[in-house]
């Protein structure tokens, strides 16, 4: 019982960190429909940091991004 509770609570997770935008910016908030319940998420991104907040699901994440778009635009820039 336990552990299919965390399966789905996995797969909404997964599903809602799927809905961040991949272009977000530092110090952009956006508010998008959740994937799993169709309530308002919003969304935050600061530095390297991002947080979703969904309250249909009582989701409140906090991840990291692994690679910024940002950085690599502004490397590419000073060839």
């Amino acid at each position: 019982m336990c552990g299919e509770f965390l399966s789905d609570l996995s797969r909404a997770i997964q599903s809602i960190l799927k809905a961040v935008p991949w272009d977000i910016k530092d110090g952009d908030r956006k508010i998008v429909r959740c994937p799993e319940c169709n309530q308002k998420l919003y969304i935050q991104r600061n530095s390297e940091k991002v947080r979703a907040c969904c309250g249909g699901c009582g989701i409140d994440i906090t991840a990291d991004i692994l690679k910024s778009r940002d950085k690599e635009e502004e490397a590419d820039g000073e060839d």
